[in-house]
C-alpha cells in the first residue's frame, strides 16, 4: 500500500440483527489499494464495576474497494460507562494509523 492510500474504518454493531448477541461490534476496514495490514485493537472500559481493557493483534488481507471486517467482539456496559475503542493501523511501507471510536451503546443500556 502506499501512502496516499485512501483507508475507511468504522465499526458495526449487531443491535439491528436478530441472531445477533448485545453487544456486538465488528470493524472494519476499507482501502482503495489491496495489501496486507496488521492490527492492534485496544478496548477500554471503565465504570462502577472497575476497568477491563482487551487487546486483540492480527493481520488481515485487504482488498480493494472490498470492506473486511477484523474481528467481532462483544462490549457489555452501563450507559454511564466510559468506553473506547482504539484501532491502529500499520504496514511496511507507512506509518501507523490510528482511529479511535466511542463504544456503541446497546438498546438494552448495557
Amino acid at each position: 500500500m502506499h501512502a496516499d492510500a485512501d483507508i475507511q474504518v468504522w465499526l458495526e454493531t449487531g443491535a439491528h440483527a436478530a441472531a445477533s448477541p448485545p453487544g456486538l461490534i465488528i470493524p472494519y476496514v476499507k482501502s482503495a489499494e489491496a495489501g496486507v495490514l496488521r492490527y492492534r485493537l485496544r478496548t477500554v472500559r471503565e465504570g462502577r464495576q472497575g476497568k477491563a481493557v482487551l487487546v486483540q493483534t492480527g493481520v488481515v488481507d485487504v482488498r480493494a474497494d472490498v470492506a473486511t471486517p477484523l474481528l467481532r467482539m462483544t462490549v457489555t456496559r452501563e450507559n454511564e460507562d466510559l468506553c473506547r475503542i482504539e484501532l491502529v493501523l500499520s504496514d511496511q511501507h507507512n506509518p501507523d494509523r490510528t482511529y479511535q471510536f466511542d463504544c456503541p451503546k446497546s438498546e438494552s443500556g448495557l
